[in-house]
């Protein structure tokens, strides 16, 4: 027997080695097949039994995990596998002496069969799952039954017959068949119908109520569909565009309301309201599909919100012009994200979205987003376009590190001296567009208050609201010799921006003082204003409204006592006195930014403004750099913003906005003139216009398509005066030759297009850009299509802003349940009216 063992040891070590599996750490000696350990263990020698105690309570361990993963596998084995384990199961009862160990080896053989096919089950799962990281809309359900769990409504046409006059004719009336005369595309007359024949599964339960007490002659009112179907259309646009509630019209003081003034009418439930707004967003966002991807040039915008619910939402916007050049906005998406904002995530975003509504490469004319690091990324791979940066973003950056209204400067991050680090990267460190959700009323008594500051139970401060640093001797007489007089001026305007916030905040707690200004200015005509530090202008606005009532400021610190101040609150209002110095930094702070508040609002609006951009931001730079300044704050402060508008106005943009904005320019009439004014600018814009007009074919159009059958008739009488276009139209007329277009009709060379171009432009500079090109967009082809692709892109992501504005009101803290799809669904339809003039247009087209 021993030497039968050696003999089959020698025989098994020329055998090549067993891969190792995952079960091989649960055995006691080397990995093999089940059969093979088996055979080995009839061979092998026993073992001491010290040795077996410590090995079998391994076993027992590793047992108990065998167990714990057959649990957790269990969902995912398929027959295969229970044969298979079943015949392992079977081939183990070879031996009576060892059945432990041969329990312990068709187990860990077992495990290793869960344990490969658990991983192809995985692996197959994530290969033909599709998953997004946003919450993408999801085909609708195949309906069995309707949501009260009647019949559908082709079961129901299945039980009448249709006739000419548009009338059904019911299959279940043996005597006498009626005819049935049904209002639009529902059903609700026939199910009535079918109620004589009990058919209770296929009417509304409202129509078994309105029976039941019609057969009783208890109900009195009755109302037609037609006036139901109008007053439920009115409650959709009232929580579409209205932004009310579902459940509000299940009020029971809502009820009464409808009651009074329709008797019989009974509102939807608030169910049945949230489906047929989702019906209608379903609805809508097939007519984009149908139309978007025959139309364009077309232009996007992109930002992301965070809900109340701290939920990330990603938004997409498309901008066109309509086929009179009317600009045209609404947005096509308003998706939650399933996973991290990251710029992965958000490129696929983009991706999902190109390929959901079939969009060309040709038709895309860029995206404006703002300078958040995971949505610049993710734009600037081109997917929907080349990337634009938003420029009220930008205008928010230069003011926020030009001025220091909220952080002390840094010396590191301003050009001030060579012995300084240079600005190299963006400095953007603030995702401030992610958190307007998260304002409050009660936020900026957060920014203004330290850590120890309290409230007293009348609502009123008790400890200090800030401690200021001794302010600097007046140096207004002082000329600069350094940029480290930048730096000291911006120390002292974040001193004293901090301490207009203390004034004004305390204004607005102290019960005494509010009253006092009420007094004063009276109730409705407004107070002090407090800023945020999201949006650069709240800070000019809160600064221009105490210049504004600069007497009233002086007049409250020069009153001796207010009645019901505390001596705590008397002394830390008196620390806030503003000195004469104080004022001429307030007034000329105010004067440099009042151009960057005026620049931002001409970019916002809802009209093409990327031409604007141009001279816009042109006119910004010659304000900074001015060297003729009031005082020597104005110096010093356009000094900084000159530093920074530099960067964040030149270097920051991406070199496709930079050119685009200039070809935007060369394209409108109102800023033709100030783009000429710089001369390497006009030549680049007029060279990139030239090169796309090379490349554009503009075929001869069909003349028989543009001039009716009797237009040689009509040419021939209406110019018989003329002896020899007579003699003309005679002879076409007997040769059987026919007119040649009108000269309008026929395609004139890039020059030709080009010099006709910079005539008109001559004679409308004073025109608006629709207009003029509403007008010339026929004698103007090629150049009508660049104004189209050049002058879309907005300059900033304003619209989206005001969209999450809206959001915000929608979903609030009473409504933070709401889901994705309802949002997205109101958000998406405040719009739709929009995509008329777009059907329009691909009408025309």
């Amino acid at each position: 027997m021993p030497g039968a063992a050696n003999n089959f040891h020698s025989s098994l070590d020329a055998l090549p080695p067993h891969p190792p599996t995952r079960s091989s750490s649960l055995r006691t000696r080397s990995s093999r097949s089940s059969t093979t350990n088996r055979i080995l263990h009839h061979t092998l020698s026993s073992r001491s039994p010290s040795s077996s105690r410590v090995v079998r309570r391994r076993r027992e361990s590793s047992i108990q995990q065998i167990d714990r993963l057959k649990k957790s596998t269990t969902s995912i084995i398929n027959t295969d596998l229970h044969s298979s384990t079943v015949l392992s199961s079977t081939n183990s009862c070879d031996s009576d002496d060892n059945i432990h160990d041969d329990e312990f080896d068709v187990k860990s053989d077992t495990v290793s069969v869960i344990e490969r096919t658990a991983q192809n089950q995985l692996i197959k799962k994530n290969i033909n799952s599709t998953k997004h990281p946003i919450n993408v809309d999801k085909t609708p359900s195949q309906k069995t039954t309707t949501t009260s769990g009647k019949r559908l409504s082709y079961e129901v046409y299945q039980l009448f017959e249709k006739q000419v006059d548009g009338r059904y004719r019911c299959t279940l009336c043996t005597s006498q068949r009626k005819m049935i005369k049904q209002n639009g595309r529902g059903t609700a007359n026939l199910r009535s119908h079918l109620l004589l024949h009990n058919l209770k599964n296929v009417a509304y339960e409202s129509q078994v109520e309105q029976r039941v007490l019609k057969m009783n002659k208890t109900s009195d009112n009755q109302i037609s569909f037609m006036r139901k179907h109008a007053i439920d259309e009115a409650i959709l646009k009232c929580i579409i565009e209205g932004s009310l509630p579902f459940s509000l019209f299940n009020h029971d003081a809502v009820i009464e309301l409808f009651n009074l003034l329709e008797p019989g009418y009974k509102p939807p439930d608030r169910r049945t309201l949230s489906l047929r707004v989702h019906d209608q967003y379903y609805q809508h966002i097939l007519d984009l599909k149908s139309i978007l991807p025959y139309i364009g040039p077309i232009a996007f915008t992109s930002d992301l919100w965070k809900d109340v619910s701290r939920q990330h939402i990603i938004s997409l916007s498309l901008h066109t012009f309509s086929i009179d050049f009317d600009f045209i906005s609404l947005p096509i998406s308003f998706h939650q994200f399933n996973e991290r904002k990251l710029a992965v995530n958000i490129q696929s975003f983009f991706e999902h979205e190109k390929v959901r509504f079939g969009l060309g490469t040709h038709i895309l004319s860029g995206i404006s987003t703002d300078n958040g690091p995971d949505i610049k990324c993710g734009a600037s791979l081109n997917v929907l376009g080349p990337r634009y940066a938003c420029l009220a973003h930008c205008l928010n950056l230069v003011v926020h590190h030009a001025t220091c209204v909220w952080d002390l400067p840094n010396p590191k991050r301003f050009p001030f001296d060579s012995m300084y680090e240079q600005v190299n990267t963006s400095l953007v460190d603030d995702e401030d567009d992610e958190i307007t959700a998260e304002i409050t009323s009660y936020s900026w008594s957060t920014s203004i208050v330290n850590g120890e500051g309290l409230l007293d139970s009348n609502g009123q401060q008790t400890f200090d609201y800030f401690v200021f640093d001794e302010v600097e001797p007046d140096v207004s007489t002082e000329q600069p010799s350094s940029n480290e007089d930048v730096f000291n001026l911006l120390v002292r305007i974040n001193r004293l921006v901090r301490k207009v916030r203390a004034f004004v905040s305390m204004t607005r707690l102290v019960a005494p003082l509010q009253h006092y200004i009420y007094e004063q200015i009276g109730p409705n005509k407004g107070g002090f204003i407090l800023d945020v530090k999201i949006r650069w202008n709240s800070t000019f606005k809160m600064i221009h409204r105490l210049i504004k009532l600069r007497d009233l400021v002086n007049a409250m610190f020069a009153k001796r006592d207010f009645k019901g101040l505390t001596s705590i609150q008397e002394k830390k209002f008196r620390s806030l006195v503003f000195t004469y110095d104080d004022w001429e930094l307030i007034d000329a702070f105010h004067d440099c930014l009042d151009i960057f508040d005026k620049a931002t609002t001409i970019l916002s609006g809802d009209y093409p403004t990327q031409s604007m951009s141009y001279f816009v931001l042109q006119t910004l730079k010659e304000n900074v750099q001015q060297t003729l300044n009031p005082t020597y704050y104005h110096m010093i402060i356009n000094k900084s913003l000159n530093f920074q508008s530099e960067y964040y106005l030149d270097d920051f943009l991406p070199s496709a906005q930079k050119l685009g904005m200039k070809v935007a320019a060369f394209l409108d009439p109102l800023f033709h003139g100030d783009l000429i004014l710089n001369k390497n600018d006009y030549e680049s814009a007029k060279r990139v216009i030239t090169n796309n007009m090379q490349q554009m074919d503009t075929t001869t159009p069909d003349i028989s398509t543009m001039l009716p059958s009797t237009t040689l008739q009509a040419l021939s009488s209406a110019t018989n005066s003329d002896r020899m276009m007579s003699l003309k139209c005679s002879l076409m007329n007997v040769a059987n030759k026919k007119a040649s277009p009108p000269l309008s009709f026929q395609p004139v060379n890039v020059d030709l297009e080009m010099a006709t171009f910079l005539t008109l432009i001559r004679d409308n500079e004073s025109i608006n850009f629709q207009t003029f090109w509403k007008n010339n967009a026929h004698a103007l082809p090629r150049l009508s299509q660049l104004a189209r692709r050049y002058n879309v892109i907005p300059a900033t992501s304003v619209y989206l802003e005001q969209a999450f504005s809206v959001a915000g009101v929608i979903k609030n803290l009473r409504r933070a349940s709401m889901s994705s799809l309802s949002l997205r669904s109101l958000m998406i339809l405040k719009k739709k009216k929009n995509i008329e003039k777009l059907r329009a247009f691909v009408h025309q087209q």
